[in-house]
């Protein structure tokens, strides 16, 4: 959840009147003043694909659970007006959430590598007849997903990833009606300032996803104006979702005295264990095409190349060489700088290069937080010119034939002239 913001509770607790309703979409700030009984809590995966500006992000579906928090204080907001936060009352809101990615491009076209935080809403509705007094009742937001839906998705959760968010939620009484309604409410990254012995004690703040070491007021002394200082730990990518997809491409090189640099070689892509998964395609890297199927069929001549890019990183992708030439030649592959043993591929042999990333180990925190790297692969066929000595081999046989055969009429005529002399 980057869209986390500094924690700032300036909403005033007494006397607050209502406000006209709009769109209960939570701000940057943290904070949505609304009347409406709907409450919209960002959730975020960072997609990231290192060298291209274009990904798909992951078809998940998180799953939330929403209780009264134990975790209580007093808030005051910069005017000093002080409140004690409540415990919310059992189904106060929403006591069960989800949200679902399913897969959307998400894409920077001024960048050379992507970075870029895909947010949906948690939606969760305030039941306005389980509350009696007029207050600020606080819920506790835990994210509930399971390791294997995050694992099969291909999201790498942090290893210092809080999965637990505060919820304060401001009711109040309309001085009109007299009824009870919303006036807003705030979700924390942490709890907020709390006065110990007189000093306002101030947590870490979370802002677009970098953890604020340091704050400071600005010169008049009040929080949350634009002359605030900050300090930042940039990256902090321990507390963040990421959705790290591999970009794949394969170069074909034809070597030997008879190759020809000109001719196509049959190819075809498979990418395995990655049901709902869409990725980029094609022999031009500026201009890839989106596709969601398991295989595709393409030709590379020598020194040409095809991409498979932003593909999930728990996919298998394999790319299968077929010899349709209808001679006989050597080949091998040459992976992250390394070569593999050289194979003779006779007519209609297949020569596959399979692929699978690091990232493997389920519920192991080394292995999850690691980011697979991009692989390029090589697909080398040497074509030389048949031995000399074989040839004369094969053909020292038919000289031999020529003279017996020749020798054969020489007999037959002397059988012939025998016969006409008696």
């Amino acid at each position: 959840m980057k869209k986390i913001a500094q924690v700032l509770t300036s909403l005033l607790i007494v006397g607050v009147m209502a406000v006209p309703t709009f769109a209960a979409t939570i701000g940057d700030d943290g904070i949505s003043n609304t009347s409406d009984i709907t409450l919209n809590i960002p959730k975020g995966i960072t997609v990231i694909n290192d060298g291209y500006n274009r990904s798909y992000s992951p078809a998940i579906a998180y799953t939330f659970e929403i209780t009264p928090s134990s975790n209580l204080g007093k808030i005051t907001d910069r005017s000093g007006v002080s409140a004690n936060v409540n415990a919310g009352p059992v189904n106060g809101i929403t006591s069960e959430a989800s949200v679902v990615f399913s897969p959307e491009l998400v894409e920077d076209s001024s960048a050379t590598s992507l970075s870029k935080e895909l947010v949906k809403n948690i939606e969760l509705t305030v039941d306005l007849s389980k509350f009696t007094d007029p207050g600020v009742y606080r819920y506790t937001i835990t994210d509930t997903t399971s390791a294997d839906a995050l694992y099969e998705a291909g999201i790498v959760r942090g290893t210092e990833f809080d999965p637990t968010r505060e919820l304060d939620v401001y009711i109040v009484r309309n001085s009109t009606t007299g009824e009870l309604e919303v006036s807003g409410y705030v979700l924390l990254d942490e709890i907020p300032p709390v006065v110990v012995d007189g000093t306002k004690k101030t947590p870490g703040y979370v802002q677009g996803g970098d953890i604020i070491e340091t704050h400071t007021p600005g010169q008049d002394g009040v929080e949350g104006t634009e002359d605030d200082e900050y300090t930042f730990s940039v990256g902090d990518t321990d507390s963040v979702d990421r959705y790290v997809t591999v970009n794949y491409t394969v170069t074909k090189r034809t070597e030997g005295n008879m190759a020809n640099p000109t001719a196509e070689y049959s190819f075809t892509s498979k990418i395995e264990n990655a049901d709902g998964v869409v990725y980029f395609i094609g022999d031009d890297e500026a201009q890839l095409a989106e596709s969601d199927v398991a295989q595709n069929t393409f030709s590379l001549a020598d020194g040409n190349s095809y991409y498979l890019y932003a593909v999930s990183p728990v996919a298998t992708a394999k790319v299968v060489e077929l010899n349709d030439t209808g001679s006989t030649y050597n080949a091998y592959l040459t992976v992250a700088g390394a070569d593999t043993d050289p194979v003779t591929l006779n007519s209609n042999d297949t020569l596959e290069a399979s692929f699978e990333c690091t990232y493997k180990a389920k519920n192991t925190a080394t292995n999850m937080s690691q980011a697979p790297v991009n692989q390029e692969i090589v697909v080398h066929n040497v074509i030389n010119a048949p031995s000399m000595t074989g040839f004369l081999m094969r053909v020292l046989p038919f000289a031999v034939l020529g003279i017996v055969t020749v020798g054969g009429i020489i007999i037959i005529k002397k059988v012939k002239f025998g016969k006409e002399d008696n």
